[in-house]
């Protein structure tokens, strides 16, 4: 059975990142489109990063932070299901204070003599790079400042309105030259689709700024708020208001209830303001 299609004015787009992306090369990144990247990692944060590069990430690690230093315990295991047998090995690395360093600190590794350079080296580059997750988190923080929609519940799949692409493909052509293996990738899919792709994005758009909304509405039930609390109120549900608009116009459908609830929310917002003149 052929179904109609029709364009939708924007696209898929699909952020994969990875572990080994340059601090300052993300701070570039962002800085192209007007926003903030996320930190360096910590020099603990560093150890930890070094210490699970030695066995490349594998399954089977455990990472525990030491108790009495500044440092991490990492225990890989593997497991024979055939021979019913597992080996593990661990490896440390703590901080120490050293007066004759640049920095004071320096750290200690605890493993086999053979991996020392290897964790040295890993150690080296992990402290300009930035943890993945926290590379996700500001990617994540971006796409909802140009107003996308996550088109799946667990994340990684966005659709972005069409005005917003530039800005996009600008901090995506950033982060994937961000990767020193060049393994981080940010897939941008033009969208044409049937009814069931508009019904789709419409949908996944409705539930988050359905959540939006009713924090707007318990926080109108507070009393006794300052006129900057009221000021940040009326700027959210403008901007709610201009979400909404935008996405009618780029999937030509109509989001009625959306539209009367943040309707609903600045009447009450504007009925408290008058309230509070009154006393």
């Amino acid at each position: 059975m052929r179904t109609e299609t029709v364009n939708i004015s924007g696209a898929l787009v699909v952020p994969r990142m990875s572990d080994d992306m340059d601090a300052q090369r993300l701070t570039d990144a962002f800085a192209s489109i007007g926003l903030k990247g996320p930190e360096a990692r910590t020099p603990l944060a560093a150890i930890k990063a070094a210490l699970l590069d030695l066995s490349g990430r594998a399954a089977g690690q455990t990472a525990v932070r030491l108790k009495d230093a500044e440092g991490y315990t990492v225990t890989q295991t593997e497991a024979s299901l055939a021979e019913g047998v597992s080996a593990t090995g661990t490896v440390s690395a703590y901080r120490y204070e050293d007066k004759s360093s640049p920095t004071g600190r320096r750290v200690k590794f605890d493993g086999p003599d053979e991996l020392r350079e290897k964790f040295l080296a890993s150690l080296r580059a992990a402290g300009g790079q930035v943890d993945r997750g926290d590379v996700v988190r500001s990617v994540v923080n971006a796409l909802a400042l140009m107003g996308a929609t996550r088109v799946t519940e667990n994340g990684g799949i966005y659709w972005l309105p069409d005005a917003a692409l530039t800005r996009w493909e600008t901090l995506s052509k950033g982060l994937e030259g961000a990767s020193a293996t060049r393994t981080a990738r940010c897939y941008t899919i033009r969208t044409v689709g049937d009814a069931d792709a508009i019904r789709a994005i419409a949908e996944s758009f409705t539930a988050q700024v359905d959540s939006e909304i009713a924090d707007v509405e318990r926080d109108l039930a507070k009393d006794d708020v300052t006129d900057r609390v009221r000021d940040a109120r009326v700027e959210r549900i403008g901007a709610i208001q201009t979400r909404i608009a935008m996405y009618e116009r780029e999937l030509g459908t109509s989001l009625d209830a959306l539209r009367q609830r943040a309707e609903k929310a600045t009447k009450r917002e504007s009925q408290a303001e008058v309230l509070a003149m009154n006393f």
